[in-house]
């Protein structure tokens, strides 16, 4: 298929010359003047913007709830209010709001705890307008409560923290006037129990020593945030017959407080069999029971 070439140069004598000079000349007008043309349609553009802006009424807004500066207890705040002229664009706490065609707007804002602004904002084709309150949020009794309980366990576990460190150079003081290296009994873990508003202290102690050990005693002294002692409480992880072999582990339950207290201190105390002048270890004392259930016991005189 041959494509079909145009040389307008030969065209052009067919043209009739009162058209082609009518095209060359307009064409040739328009490049001479199109900066001038250019520049009188931004004047126009520029000209039509000054007006509309001068000419635009200046929104205003009307805030009906909250009335003014507020002082409220709920996280949540409603807002409602009115703005004119209708269109205008809104803005709650930086957050865009839509009007609902009449001039009305509502919306529910998150509050912080403490002293904060309600700030709202208008604008209509380039003027703005803007309303701004103070908004203190109190915490309810039970936020108070709460938050009250969490200071208070933060307290007590940085407490905690350094009486844990306190602890342990507690044990290596032990075992250096001891001169046996890790030769005591420690607490391995602990916690605090709560129960009809009574608290205790269990946990769980290690036998590090190379013998036996005998009445570990466990006592809990509790503090204020003073620092002032409030009370005293003990438990035992063995008692009576019972001891713990080298590298044992066991169990304590303290006595109960109703004392308030910020944090405690653990310290054990035991005795060895060296200390109980001959003690038996446990099979030897219920061998020695077993035997003399079995020996026959003699007949009162008469």
């Amino acid at each position: 298929m041959h494509q079909l070439k145009l040389d307008w140069k030969k065209l052009l004598p067919l043209i009739p010359p009162a058209v082609t000079k009518l095209k060359i000349s307009g064409l040739a007008f328009f490049r001479r003047r199109s900066p001038v043309i250019l520049g009188a349609i931004l004047g126009l553009l520029v000209s039509y913007l000054t007006y509309t802006y001068v000419t635009s009424p200046n929104p205003t807004i009307t805030l009906q709830v909250p009335a003014g500066d507020q002082e409220v207890k709920s996280e949540n705040l409603f807002v409602k209010g009115i703005v004119a002229p209708i269109g205008s664009k809104v803005r709650v706490n930086g957050q865009e709001v839509a009007e609902n065609g009449d001039g009305t707007f509502t919306t529910v804002i998150n509050i912080p705890e403490g002293k904060s602004t309600l700030k709202i904002e208008a604008n209509y084709r380039g003027k703005n307008a803007e309303v701004i309150h103070l908004i203190n949020r109190l915490l309810t009794e039970e936020e108070q409560k709460t938050k009250d309980e969490q200071k208070r366990r933060a307290q007590l576990k940085d407490k905690e923290d350094v009486l844990g460190i306190d602890q342990k150079i507690d044990e290596l003081i032990v075992a250096y006037n001891n001169k046996t290296g890790s030769d005591i009994v420690r607490v391995l873990d602990h916690k605090v129990n709560e129960k009809a508003g009574f608290r205790s202290v269990s946990g769980e102690v290690i036998n590090g020593a190379k013998e036996d050990v005998y009445w570990v005693k466990v006592t809990a002294n509790f503090y204020d945030e003073h620092d002032s002692l409030v009370d005293t409480k003990i438990g035992f992880a063995v008692a009576l017959d019972q001891y713990l072999k080298p590298g044992d582990k066991g169990t304590f339950d303290s006595q109960s407080t109703s004392k308030e207290f910020s944090y405690y201190k653990l310290s054990v105390e035991w005795k060895k069999g060296s200390d109980l002048g001959g003690a038996q270890s446990q099979e030897e004392a219920e061998a020695a029971t077993k035997s003399a259930e079995k020996t026959p016991q003699p007949s009162p005189k008469k």
